[in-house]
């Protein structure tokens, strides 16, 4: 099975509970012209809905985890969420484009994973890119990818690694 949600997503309609702001089709958060927040009030009205829709995903999520375990799938079950990008809510600087101001918004996309037979969770400061997931995926569940990936298995994956990348990169970038 695979479900693959395009939430939460602009223009961020949806409450926590799943319904629909009544917005008789006109738009629900403005604010965004060629890529950039007009205002700073504009903008804190577009997290507080991304947040709200947010809550709905968390919602969802829950009622997947719920259904997973009534029917017996959640042990070996891999899950995985994560987000294609992320988004910036700063008046007056762009809500998806990189600038010094909002790279700390837009460089860092959750990324949680739920691998089969998995029982505790766990928090790991191992630096991962979105690259690193279908390798991650593939070998939690013993299949190799057909073709050549950029990204690497993030299973076993010392923060030691992270730290010599991180490095490497420093030294590219100066």
């Amino acid at each position: 099975y695979f479900l693959h949600i395009l939430l939460p997503h602009y223009p961020f309609v949806y409450l926590p509970e799943g319904q629909e702001y009544d917005h008789s089709g006109e738009p629900v958060c403005e604010g965004v012209r060629d890529g950039v927040w007009g205002d700073s009030w504009k903008a804190i009205q577009g997290r507080q809905r991304h947040t709200m829709q947010a809550a709905f995903v968390d919602r969802l999520l829950g009622r997947m985890f719920a259904r997973l375990k009534q029917v017996g799938l959640y042990d070996e079950a891999l899950v995985v969420v994560t987000a294609d990008h992320g988004a910036s809510y700063r008046g007056g600087l762009p809500m998806r484009s990189a600038v010094p101001q909002n790279c700390g918004d837009l460089l860092f996309v959750p990324l949680f994973i739920k691998a089969p037979g998995q029982k505790e969770g766990g928090v790991s400061d191992v630096e991962a890119s979105l690259l690193d997931v279908l390798p991650t995926m593939a070998q939690h569940l013993g299949l190799q990818v057909p073709w050549e990936t950029e990204g690497r298995p993030l299973v076993g994956r010392s923060e030691k690694e992270s730290s010599d990348s991180k490095l490497l990169l420093a030294h590219i970038n100066t």
